[in-house]
């Protein structure tokens, strides 16, 4: 099970952090194995953690990431390919992309073969909301086997 999470608000970081607690103890199947963190510092600068095993309480999150209004997980089984940060890109002043399954999956419009949640990035740099990118994504590439996530600098959110 692939879980990806975003949130938008008053520490953001730990809310992401805790729902993935609860899913790893809770849940069954691929869990508890690799997880990336992301947050986003009150300036839009973009902060990652992540491990391959041991899921998010093996991770070592700065607690002033955990008091990040805009902050986004995913997390999965064990040894995912390097590096882990593909799978939950982000860039400052812009955004986060998180998601489900193989978000990192590579698009299959030639016009854009970069991986979908490159893509959502590049959408947002282009200044589509979250949603709009997501979409435009999705749309374009119907049997991704993907769901997407994306907050931009703003707390908006977009998922498809």
């Amino acid at each position: 099970m692939t879980i990806g999470i975003v949130a938008s608000g008053l520490h953001a970081g730990e809310a992401v952090r805790k729902a993935v607690i609860t899913a790893e103890l809770l849940g069954r199947g691929a869990i508890g194995g690799f997880t990336v963190f992301a947050c986003m510092d009150g300036n839009g600068d973009v902060h990652h953690v992540w491990g391959q095993t041991g899921g998010v309480t093996a991770l070592h999150i700065p607690p002033d990431w955990l008091c990040a209004s805009k902050a986004a997980v995913i997390s999965s089984g064990p040894n995912r390919p390097e590096p882990l940060v593909q799978f939950l890109p982000g860039r400052d002043g812009l955004g986060l992309v998180s998601g489900h399954r193989l978000p990192n999956r590579p698009s299959g419009d030639t016009s854009h073969p970069t991986p979908l949640n490159q893509r959502v990035l590049h959408l947002l740099a282009d200044k589509a909301t979250p949603q709009q990118a997501i979409d435009e994504v999705l749309q374009a590439n119907p049997e991704a086997d993907a769901g997407l996530l994306a907050i931009n600098v703003d707390g908006r959110i977009g998922f498809g």
